[in-house]
């Protein structure tokens, strides 16, 4: 797979959101459009895509994979993602970003399913998604069924900034924006809500226990089905900083500036399942 060409798109700067995420990624199905480079007017590249229509490297046939599964809180913002940075410091597979902006959790367990069926993975690390807030009721039996169909399964809770007393406060006064159009640097600086979801109390606390409800879930279909557990909700508690914006730009979703931290510290829980699932692969 090394050595194909890509499809290069200039990104300038100011360039509307809606645009930029036309050149990557396939509405229709849910899946990046394949060997796709974006790059700034300067030659900097800001992400690719590969034959496999995940966000990363190329690899070649063969190669052991390890694919981070998600929503948008996965794919990251603009640039390289926290899940391709894991390379730094994986010796035995390719780790691959198989995040999506936006979709609900059933599309990401349906990603995880299809792309399964048809190709061979070493390590498959899914964070559920947030999607669709207050949609819970048949949440843990759908990924226990995934659990139970796709072979080499981590399961990850979903972190935030939020935090109970957080969750109670009015975070008004915190929210800064991040201008027009959101750039990397901008969403390395301000601080929003969710999206395009307007800030109140009562909505910070329903997504709040939304999000609790479903990573309980998360630990209980990973005790009963037996598969590793990366409680990245506690390793990310916000409590443990002086500022909760800190290493997030909104409830959900982690800073660019933050990718680095995020990727050594995920990766070093993660590490003893990578190295044992990648050898059994081998």
């Amino acid at each position: 797979m090394l050595g194909l060409k890509k499809h290069v798109h200039v990104v300038e700067p100011g360039l509307d959101w809606g645009i930029f995420q036309s050149m990557y990624v396939d509405r229709k199905t849910n899946w990046l459009i394949p060997n796709v480079c974006l790059i700034e007017p300067d030659g900097k590249i800001l992400f690719q895509t590969n034959a496999l229509r995940l966000k990363g490297p190329d690899v070649e046939p063969g190669t052991n994979i390890a694919i981070v599964w998600g929503d948008s809180q996965v794919f990251g913002a603009g640039t390289t993602g926290w899940p391709e940075l894991m390379n730094e410091f994986s010796p035995s597979c390719v780790f691959l970003n198989g995040g999506i902006e936006g979709v609900d959790y059933v599309a990401v367990l349906q990603r995880v399913v299809e792309f399964n069926r048809q190709h061979p993975v070493a390590v498959n690390v899914v964070l559920p998604g947030w999607h669709t807030v207050g949609k819970n009721k048949n949440f843990a039996s759908d990924l226990a069924n995934v659990v139970e169909e796709v072979p080499n399964v981590v399961l990850a809770t979903m972190p935030t900034s939020l935090t109970p007393s957080l969750a109670s406060t009015d975070l008004a006064p915190y929210l800064t924006g991040f201008g027009e159009s959101p750039t990397v640097a901008s969403l390395d600086e301000g601080f929003g809500f969710w999206g395009v979801e307007p800030y109140s109390i009562e909505l910070a606390q329903r997504i709040y226990a939304h999000l609790l409800e479903r990573n309980a879930a998360i630990r209980v279909v990973a005790g009963e089905q037996r598969v590793p557990l990366l409680d990245l909700f506690a390793a990310f508690d916000s409590r443990g900083v002086q500022d909760f914006r800190r290493d997030f730009f909104d409830i959900a979703h982690p800073r660019p500036r933050a990718y680095r931290e995020f990727a050594a510290v995920v990766y070093a829980e993660l590490a003893p399942t990578v190295e044992a699932l990648s050898s059994a692969s081998a």
